[in-house]
Formats: structure tokens, sequence, C-alpha cells
């Protein structure tokens, strides 16, 4: 039924507006304005459409959730994790509340307010041969060692290899995979390094985090939001604890 309300919803609305992509601008309005409505600004109820990118579930996703149902417990979460570019498009499309990903953002209709700098490092497991290293690593070591990395589909891939070709380094790939969970669960059982952000590392105490003499990239994390779109109370409430949470992150 309510799948047959949204079909003539839209009839309707291209009928008034002539067009497919004005109607569609003013479903997304008159959307919000149904949110608004309904929002409740003492956050007894409400809903919070949250996305994140991969490596950010593995470590933010878990004290975000805590700390806000503890304080919002009558608001409902809706969380997905996605690449940036479908989280700007779902943004755009007010399909979400807000996104956690990096502050380079593409599409012009989202703004990226910056909240920490994440740092990428190289991660052994106990069983690997630099856990008890106590010096930083030389690129060159990286050369010479097998690895377990992300596939080319993860941002953070496309960082290690832009590293790896400005210092004139092959990448030694021994397992690549598209699940962060199957990269340091090879890294905990083996004798292969991975790299990772090093908040991951720091939350396992399996992991041992190592630098390198020629550091890593530093990327911004940021939250993303629809410019000029409307902002719940639950999401104003949740920018305010990434606010707190980055502080101690940074």
């Amino acid at each position: 039924m309510n799948m047959i309300l949204r079909h003539i919803r839209y009839l309707i609305a291209v009928a008034d507006h002539g067009n497919f992509t004005r109607a569609a601008e003013a479903l997304r309005e008159l959307a919000a304005a149904e949110r608004a409505t309904g929002d409740v600004a003492d956050l007894s109820r409400g809903r919070l459409r949250l996305a994140m990118t991969p490596t950010f579930t593995c470590y933010l996703l878990g004290p975000l959730v805590e700390r806000y149902a503890s304080r919002h417990p009558g608001v409902e979460l809706e969380i997905r994790e996605m690449t940036q570019d479908a989280m700007e498009a779902a943004l755009a499309a007010d399909e979400l509340d807000l996104g956690i990903a990096f502050d380079t953002v593409r599409s012009p209709d989202i703004g990226a307010q910056p909240l920490f700098a994440e740092k990428l490092c190289v991660v052994a497991g106990p069983r690997h041969r630099w856990r008890e290293l106590e010096r930083p690593l030389e690129v060159e070591e990286l050369e010479r060692a097998p690895l377990a990395l992300l596939s080319a589909d993860f941002a953070t891939r496309g960082h290690i290899d832009d590293y790896f070709r400005r210092h004139g380094v092959a990448s030694r790939i021994a397992v690549e995979a598209n699940s962060i969970g199957a990269i340091l669960e090879t890294v905990r059982r083996g004798a292969i390094a991975t790299i990772l952000p090093e908040a991951i590392a720091r939350q396992d105490p399996a992991l041992r985090a190592l630098g390198l003499r020629q550091p890593l990239p530093t990327r911004t994390a940021a939250v993303l939001r629809r410019l000029n779109g409307y902002q719940s109370a639950a999401a104003r409430a949740c920018l305010a604890l990434l606010e707190e949470m980055a502080a101690q992150l940074a």
C-alpha cells in the first residue's frame, strides 16, 4: 500500500512540475518536511540515518553507537556501510542524514566538516618478526615482506599504492581481500603484515602498530551532510557527539 501511494505521489509531482528533475526535488523537500513535523527536540523519539566508509566501522562505529544509544535510547539508528561516492549520492538524494568519510568531497551538494586526522601505519600480528621491533621501518623493508592488503575498490588501497609509487617500491602482496575483517584475521594468525588506520591496531591487543621512517599518508576524517538540507535533532546530537569523540581521536 505504501509503495502504491509513493508511486501516485510521484506521478502527481511530475504532472505538477513538468519534468522528472524538479519533481524529484519537490518530493525530497516534502519528505524532509514530513520528517521535520515528526522531529522531537528532546530526542525522546526519532530516527538517525548514518553511513560510514568501511575503515570507520572497525573502530568508530562501536563507541559512537554505545554513547549515542546511552544518551538517546528513544532514537532509532539506521547504520549503513558504503563507499564515499555512494554516500555522497545518498546524502544528495536525502536518503541519509549524516555520513562519516573523508574531506575529499566530490559532489557540490555535499559539505564536509573535518573531525580528526586518520593515520595509516604498518600493522603486525603476534607471530610477525616485526612484532618486537623498537625502531621505525624503512620503506625498502616493505618491498621484501609479504603483505595482506585491501582490494583496489577501497580508498585506503589507493593511498597505499600512491605511497609505494612515490618511493619507487613495489609491494609484495601475499593476500588481497575486499574485507577488513579478513585482512585482520590473516594478520592475527600469520606472519603477514598489513597497512591500515592506526586506530584499528590500537584497539586490538593482538596487533602492533609500526611506524615508517618515511611516514604513510594522513587523511582527514570528516562528517558529510547535504548542504542546505534539513538537519533533525537526532542528527544534530550525533554531530555534537562526533565532535566530542574527535577530540579524543586527534
